[in-house]
């Protein structure tokens, strides 16, 4: 999975069950999905077709209730979801790796975790800002601010 991608994947209890487009969610299908969570056009059909869809408060909530057999399939952001089987203790549920009904850039910096990591990411960042290192590799693709030195502003 790339790095800067955070893909929607619709998981299932069992391999038998595996959602590999829309049209395998059957219309008396429940599911659920994390309150917030954008919808792209095709889980919008998909969530006005079915019987139910859930919104759930967390991908913990989500995955449980996938497991406790309350939804036939859950709606859920990779990589998001491993920090809920993690908290759970339990091993990842099936999915289509072939098939995302959303697939969007994503960022760690949802996840207050990774803070002391973008921390560091940011004073290299003004580093390289300041002694040129960002505008020479970005080139015209720059969007950073070059710093204000004395006299040049």
């Amino acid at each position: 999975m790339p790095l800067n991608k955070a893909m929607v994947r619709v998981i299932s209890r069992d391999e038998q069950h595996l959602v590999r487009q829309a049209s395998d969610i059957p219309d008396h299908a429940v599911l659920s999905i994390v309150r917030g969570t954008p919808l792209s056009s095709e889980m919008q059909r998909i969530a006005k077709r079915v019987m139910h869809l859930f919104e759930v408060s967390s991908e913990t909530e989500n995955v449980q209730m996938l497991k406790d057999h309350k939804v036939d399939y859950i709606f859920s952001f990779y990589p998001d979801v491993l920090f809920a089987y993690e908290e759970l203790g339990m091993a990842e549920l099936p999915y289509d790796e072939a098939y995302s009904p959303l697939t969007m850039r994503d960022t760690l910096i949802c996840h207050p975790g990774h803070e002391r990591l973008f921390k560091a990411i940011n004073k290299k960042l003004e580093e390289f800002a300041r002694n040129g290192v960002l505008k020479q590799m970005l080139g015209d693709l720059n969007m950073f601010a070059e710093p204000q030195l004395p006299g040049n502003q």
